[in-house]
């Protein structure tokens, strides 16, 4: 395992310990952490049993929308851990946060990425019979980075996901755009406040301070700048964001444009 990985997961650890609820993750954590020889070979049929069943929710249940793959593929105590969006308790509240958002027009734009090279599989025994995994590596969705550790359990001889957890979330550096900026006045600027969810994994939010419009964006926040009518940049003009305005004359949508792909969300307050 690398320092990289295991300084990842200091943090998440700490804070999962602080839960009575959520003891049982930190210890899964701890198994990871310190079993630096344990993972299996790329070539075993643990691994490869994970990767497929891997394939199934990512490939086809999350990046084609077939939400009726992703809930069989899913423990039905299935739970989800993201570092700055907090927790989905169910698979249900899942599955609907991805119905209402990314897949409510029935394509989803921002697909998930896999570092193969980076994953990792942890066989988990009792009284050596296998009953489950833990899967660690490194994924982005669209413009975003971060890293995985996933607990599997073995239930009725299908490999099915109980745990998933989500941190070290980054934006990828992008190519610049070549446009010509314009100015806006605070209130102007004001009608694109708001919380805008592209995924479970994604929301962003839109603030004005002192007269500049901001998107922060899993912790990191950045000034947008105007470019045309609801079209925006960010700061470091990599990225593109354009504001749909929807029957009453609100801002109902917003639709990022980067170099990975078109991305989504609906406006939420």
């Amino acid at each position: 395992m690398s320092f990289a990985l295991a300084k990842g997961i200091k943090p998440i650890l700490n804070m999962m310990l602080q839960s009575a609820k959520t003891r049982v993750l930190g210890l899964i954590l701890v198994i990871v952490f310190y079993s630096v020889d344990a993972q299996v070979p790329q070539t075993s049929e643990l691994f490869k049993a994970i990767q497929q069943n891997d394939s199934l929710i990512f490939e086809v249940g999350f990046n084609q929308c077939n939400l009726t793959q992703l809930n069989s593929s899913l423990s039905a105590d299935f739970e989800f851990y993201h570092d700055k969006e907090g927790i989905v308790k169910s698979r249900e509240a899942f599955i609907k946060s991805l119905r209402d958002n990314l897949c409510s027009k029935g394509k989803n734009a921002t697909h998930r990425l896999l570092d193969k090279g980076s994953v990792e599989v942890f066989p988990l025994y009792n009284n050596d019979v296998l009953y489950g995994a833990i899967q660690t590596g490194e994924h982005s969705f669209g413009n975003t980075a971060a890293r995985f550790t996933n607990l599997w359990l073995l239930e009725q001889g299908v490999w099915k996901p109980a745990r998933m957890i989500s941190y070290d979330h980054k934006i990828k550096p992008s190519a610049k755009y070549e446009v010509k900026l314009v100015e806006l006045s605070p209130e102007q600027l004001a009608m694109y406040v708001g919380k805008y969810v592209f995924s479970p994994e994604f929301t962003l939010a839109i603030i004005l301070e002192d007269g500049k419009l901001y998107g922060d964006a899993q912790g990191q926040k950045v000034e947008l700048k105007p470019y045309g009518d609801h079209n925006f940049l960010d700061q470091n003009q990599t990225i593109k964001l354009t504001f749909v305005v929807g029957p009453n004359g609100a801002i109902s949508q917003l639709k990022m444009i980067t170099p990975n792909g078109e991305m989504l969300a609906n406006k939420v307050e």
